[in-house]
């Protein structure tokens, strides 16, 4: 090398014009770590080369090698200016200001590059992009849709709307744009996992199971013909049995994630999932305990996340005690700046028999502003059940319509209202309110009882019988399943039918 250069040196003084010699030397220089040495030659070559936008993006490499990121900014800009099509220096802007998170600067160099060609889909994606960055969402969503329209074959804009709604969570906005991505690219498994998401998150849970199952059988399919995926089985199979847990399909989702958990990349989380799911199916004070082991070997930013969940699998097998223990170790602030946490909170003290704090608590969850309208309903809900338990129908029916006002697929305040009816000794209407229920979740165990209830207090045995042993059949722990179809096959006159239903009863209240 130090032959080389002195050769270069040599050549340079018999042709100090001559651009190559000066560029051989920069790269010399630049192997021996001398940059500033490196720059001064490059920058000579940049004064004499016939090719200076090639001779500026070299010194600009330079600059960056050196941390003189402003200056190689200013290299790569005027090889821009020389020659406005110049990708290699175009597309090094936009590394190097996406690397230095200068994204108004970014946003300033796509918008200059389409005035000069406004119908590319490609720059105006990245301009979507960098607009995003910035935290320019209204203007990035006008960019993505302007990047779709220019390019109707590409999914990705749609993708990355999608994104951007998930972000604002708008997500039947997002499930369009995913949509849309998959109207492009049908087997897409990462799009459809993001769709089943949206869905579930917008209470549309038949089309989110959809979306899941269809991913899983994608991606089974991707995994026959050997190719790779982005978003693994196990990932799908994790998402799908979440679902079944909202869904109130505890059996489905125990079956899910034990396949989940069988797998050798199966988390801690995904244990505590699953001892989650089996509490719910079981109802045991053996799986209680199995939960709390499975909670209590997260880390402590896990077990910040899933608090709240446990709490709330306690609260739905009426372990008010244990729930309560842990909500009295909540700080005050916590539980006063979320709804769902108040909501938990009235709930046990409601289950406690403690009616006048549950009302206290549940009133405030409904004080809350800001909340977004799904905790809105479920604390209108809580206000709503236990007013209810209090005595004041009328009450707690206003407080079940507002929570159906604020999100009319809530399936949980459907059955509500219909107790409430069954309550007022209006059976009719229980039993309307419990199929309504049903129409948005055909799986939630408490809306069979309900229908189930006011068919035999209308009179209607058989039809009574059919509801409760859905009941039993979606939830074989549910004791209270069993006992409103033990009391109805008793008054048909069911004599075996009524003593396998006692011999299931017996066995529940063993193991609970």
């Amino acid at each position: 090398m130090r032959e080389a250069l002195d050769l270069l040196k040599k050549s340079v003084a018999l042709s100090p014009e001559d651009a190559r010699f000066h560029r051989a030397m920069a790269s010399i220089l630049r192997y021996q770590g001398n940059l500033n040495e490196a720059i001064a030659a490059q920058q000579k070559a940049v004064e004499f080369s016939k090719d200076k936008a090639f001779e500026l993006i070299e010194l600009a490499s330079l600059n960056m090698a050196a941390g003189n990121a402003n200056r190689a900014a200013d290299n790569l800009r005027e090889a821009i200016k020389l020659k406005p099509d110049n990708e290699a220096a175009f597309q090094k802007l936009v590394q190097l200001l996406s690397q230095e998170k200068r994204w108004d600067d970014l946003v300033a160099e796509y918008k200059s590059a389409i005035e000069r060609k406004p119908k590319d889909a490609a720059l105006r994606l990245g301009l979507a992009r960098a607009l995003k960055s910035a935290g320019k969402l209204d203007e990035a969503i006008a960019e993505f849709t302007e990047a779709a329209n220019l390019n109707q074959l590409d999914p990705q804009p749609h993708r990355e709307l999608g994104a951007i709604y998930v972000e604002k969570k708008e997500h039947a906005r997002a499930a369009k744009e995913y949509t849309r991505a998959l109207n492009i690219n049908p087997s897409s498994v990462e799009d459809l996992v993001a769709l089943g998401y949206c869905y579930a998150q917008n209470d549309d849970y038949l089309q989110a199971e959809t979306a899941f199952v269809t991913a899983i059988a994608l991606q089974q399919l991707t995994q026959m013909t050997g190719q790779q995926a982005q978003t693994k089985i196990v990932d799908v199979m994790r998402s799908l049995s979440v679902l079944f847990l909202a869904e109130g399909r505890y059996s489905e989702s125990c079956m899910q994630l034990e396949a989940v958990c069988a797998s050798p990349k199966a988390s801690l989380l995904d244990r505590f999932l699953l001892a989650q799911a089996k509490v719910l199916r079981d109802r045991t004070a053996s799986a209680v305990k199995d939960m709390q082991a499975a909670y209590d070997k997260l880390d402590e930013e896990q077990k910040g996340e899933q608090k709240l969940a446990l709490v709330e699998t306690l609260l739905k097998v009426g372990r008010a005690d244990q729930a309560g223990a842990i909500l009295d170790q909540v700080p005050q602030a916590q539980l006063d700046a979320d709804s769902q946490w108040l909501v938990a909170r009235a709930k046990a003290f409601q289950l406690s028999g403690d009616l006048a704090k549950a009302e206290e608590v549940a009133s405030r969850a409904v004080s809350l502003k800001d909340q977004g309208p799904e905790k809105q309903s479920d604390a209108y809900l809580e206000l709503a059940q236990v007013v209810l338990a209090k005595g004041d129908a009328a009450g707690a029916e206003a407080n079940a319509r507002k929570a159906i006002e604020q999100n009319s697929k809530s399936f949980a305040a459907y059955e509500s209202l219909g107790r409430i009816y069954q309550k007022k000794g209006e059976p009719k209407q229980a039993g309307e309110a419990g199929k309504k229920a049903l129409e948005i979740n055909p799986y939630y165990t408490p809306a069979y009882l309900l229908v189930g209830d006011a068919q035999a207090a209308s009179g209607q045995l058989k039809d009574a019988s059919n509801y409760y042993k859905k009941a039993v059949e979606l939830y074989p722990g549910l004791l209270e399943a069993h006992k409103s179809l033990l009391a109805v096959y008793q008054k048909l006159a069911l004599k075996e039918e009524a003593k396998k239903e006692a011999e299931l009863i017996a066995q529940i209240e063993k193991r609970e």
